[in-house]
């Protein structure tokens, strides 16, 4: 149980950013207790995807996760887009990598989110290059 103690405990290593085994398995627990979170899924899959370190990735779980998270909020949610987006690219899918970083950089447009727009221009550089998104902020 405690999926809220997992997860919270698991969003707080990652901000520290040295203890991203144990904070992956925190989400993972959390994940179990309540396997339709779109939240939780998406932290999970985030990090799966863009984790700097080879040891940490799993590019087809976080694929999952991402388009298991998008689904439940009808794809109307710009952070488990760009989430989705990083996670087609982890799986070497760069075309659906640039189409849904696209997306959401028109929600963002759309809802006049400047910072997030510019996030998502800059991943849609970096897929359209055939390169991968790393969080370098995971594991300092």
């Amino acid at each position: 149980g405690y999926a809220e103690a997992h997860y919270n405990l698991g969003n707080t290593l990652l901000l520290e950013g040295h203890h991203v085994q144990e904070a992956i398995d925190h989400l993972q627990k959390a994940l179990i207790s309540q396997p339709h979170n779109a939240e939780i899924q998406n932290n999970l899959a985030y990090v799966l995807a863009t984790c700097p370190q080879d040891s940490l990735r799993d590019g087809a779980k976080a694929l999952a996760l991402a388009q298991q998270a998008s689904q439940s909020t009808g794809g109307s949610d710009l952070i488990i887009l760009g989430t989705l987006a990083a996670a087609y690219a982890e799986t070497g899918q760069f075309p659906k990598a640039v189409e849904t970083a696209q997306r959401a950089l028109d929600l963002a447009n759309a809802q006049s989110n400047a910072t997030a727009a510019e996030v998502f221009r800059s991943q849609i550089m970096l897929y359209q290059a055939r390169t991968p998104l790393r969080d370098e902020s995971l594991g300092r």
